[in-house]
């Protein structure tokens, strides 16, 4: 992971985007028509279109929503994946009340920024755990939706309001999945839900011999995290329908 200072270079250096008219022929006359009513949304110097919205569209660059989100924080580590019009920013605050210290698990609480130049000022931020070098999703049952870009700094600056309220829901899905042991069709139907390929499934199922949900979902984390993705988005979609599954296998209802 990067620092602060390395991340806001990073996002410094994320693609800018331009919006473009959009223009159809006519089939009567053979006529270039312009669409009044809606724009393209292209990389800047880039032909391939990212996203189509109204003409009222206001078109924000990542970096002015990321800076917004890192400026809240003085010292964190985190890094930024970005695909194809869409960004995901990973912090990890380093302040004392985002640590978590229990017996059976050592931590960080962390914000997982998504956004994409197809959802105008509208931001989501859902919650992860690092676990090592790999960060675990907590099941997005508990986040903020469709942020509006001047709301941000007011959620944030009230972080105390809602990171309680994570590391009890964290401890919650860690007991759980530490007392739940699935049997052999449970385990294949986990795999099946997921789409994990044979071979993942007889490394995971020779590593984790007893069932341990906790030992399959950290094993799942962390071989999905080690796979090379062409698409990181896709990885952390992965990521959290991993968290998503194996906290239904659990029952964790209090999410």
């Amino acid at each position: 992971m990067k620092n602060r200072d390395e991340l806001i270079q990073d996002i410094e250096n994320l693609p800018k985007f331009e919006q473009k008219s959009v223009a159809s022929m006519s089939r009567e006359n053979g006529f270039w028509i312009v669409d009044e009513t809606k724009k393209v949304i292209t990389e800047k110097n880039k032909k391939e279109i990212l996203a189509l919205v109204s003409n009222k569209y206001r078109l924000l660059q990542f970096e002015e929503v990321y800076s917004k989100i890192l400026k809240e924080f003085d010292d964190l580590n985190g890094f930024i994946r970005y695909y194809h019009g869409k960004g995901v920013l990973v912090i990890y605050p380093k302040l004392d009340e985002f640590e978590i210290k229990e017996e059976n698990f050592k931590g960080r609480i962390g914000l997982l920024i998504t956004n994409s130049v197809d959802k105008s000022s509208a931001v989501n931020i859902m919650f992860v755990v690092n676990h090592g070098n790999y960060s675990i999703l907590i099941p997005d049952k508990k986040r903020f939706r469709a942020l509006h870009i001047e709301n941000i700094e007011r959620i944030l600056a009230g972080y105390g309001s809602f990171v309680a309220d994570i590391k009890m829901i964290w401890k919650t899905i860690v007991n759980k999945l530490r007392n739940r042991f699935l049997d052999e069709e449970e385990i294949n139907n986990l795999f099946k839900n997921l789409r994990i390929g044979k071979k993942m499934r007889k490394e995971i199922n020779e590593e984790i011999e007893d069932g341990n949900l906790w030992g399959l979902f950290i094993a799942l984390v962390e071989k999905i995290s080690r796979k090379d993705y062409k698409n990181k988005i896709n990885q952390i979609e992965k990521l959290k329908k991993i968290s998503q599954e194996c906290c239904m296998f659990a029952a964790v209802e209090e999410i």
